[in-house]
């Protein structure tokens, strides 16, 4: 459910400015309109490997970690 704070926070986004209650937390950049295209493009990536898994086809071609948010916790779970 859409609250007035999370109102409030997109409307921050969608203005291009980080929201005043993530300031202290906020370690991205100035403009996170950057930001959110990012997480967009790796969440796109990371259904296409989900459809690939379901098909038993991921690894029948490359896959890239950079679509991951966190490669580096998948490199120590594989270790």
């Amino acid at each position: 459910m859409l609250s007035a704070s999370s109102q409030k926070d997109a409307t921050e986004l969608l203005k291009g400015r980080v929201p005043a209650g993530w300031t202290s937390k906020w370690e991205g950049p100035e403009n996170p309109t950057e930001w959110v295209r990012v997480v967009c493009k790796k969440a796109t990536a990371l259904l296409g490997w989900l459809q690939r898994v379901q098909q038993k086809q991921l690894l029948e071609r490359p896959v890239s970690l950079s679509d991951l948010f966190h490669p580096e916790t998948f490199l120590n779970a594989l270790r």
